[in-house]
């Protein structure tokens, strides 16, 4: 089938996962019989486990980077399951619609918290274990190495020597794939978080510019 989602579409194939951001159009086509599992999580369930989400390396990588990349490139650099870790996360897909239909909110809750770590977790995997990394990958993999260390002062060297290639060769490539300098977008990561930190009301200023790579709490 296809997968229309703003103005890009690409194909969708069983396996296939698509993060929608909110307030994305998205529909699917398709001329043979394709069956579509849509879950839908809102605010309040990332609020609830954020501390839990942050702990997996993957997760912004699949919430955050993956989806930005597939909108302004158009690149279907989206998660495909092999067969094995199809059929498990059908399983769980399947748990999580029996909680919904039993009103069992707590497993509900429970059981969609380890289908999005398993997600993010394959997506890593996937990254990491790719002997010849497509330009979406290899993006990927420098916007998930950005994410984790949104608390240090990165520079345009450190990130190059990271992704193995020239400042002038990374600034080129994120540009054209991610439509924006690579220390935009950790600038842009970090401005992120320290609002969600804001909202969560559990941390103070000063910490919170330290978690989030401020070293001045006026940058804030």
């Amino acid at each position: 089938g296809t997968h229309y989602i703003e103005d890009a579409n690409m194909s969708a194939k069983v396996g296939d996962v698509f993060i929608i951001p909110p307030k994305t159009l998205h529909t699917y086509f398709s001329e043979n019989k394709i069956d579509v599992f849509h879950i839908l999580i809102g605010t309040e369930f990332f609020n609830k486990y954020k501390d839990e989400l942050e702990n997996s390396k993957g997760f912004r990588i699949l919430f955050d980077a993956e989806p930005h990349l597939r909108l302004y490139s158009g690149t279907n650099s989206n998660l495909r399951l092999d067969l094995n870790t199809f059929n498990d996360v059908k399983r769980d897909l399947e748990l999580i619609l029996y909680a919904q239909e039993q009103q069992e909110l707590a497993m509900r809750s429970a059981l969609t918290l380890s289908f999005i770590i398993k997600l993010s977790n394959v997506l890593i995997n996937t990254i990491k274990n790719d002997s010849a990394p497509s330009n979406s990958a290899e993006m990927l993999s420098i916007m998930n190495y950005i994410n984790n260390h949104l608390e240090s002062k990165l520079n345009l060297k450190e990130i190059s020597n990271f992704a193995g290639m020239s400042v002038s060769t990374l600034s080129r490539r994120f540009k054209t794939l991610i439509g924006t300098s690579p220390l935009k977008y950790a600038t842009d990561c970090k401005i992120k978080k320290a609002k969600e930190l804001i909202s969560h009301g559990n941390y103070t200023r000063t910490e919170i510019a330290q978690v989030c790579g401020f070293f001045d709490v006026s940058h804030m």
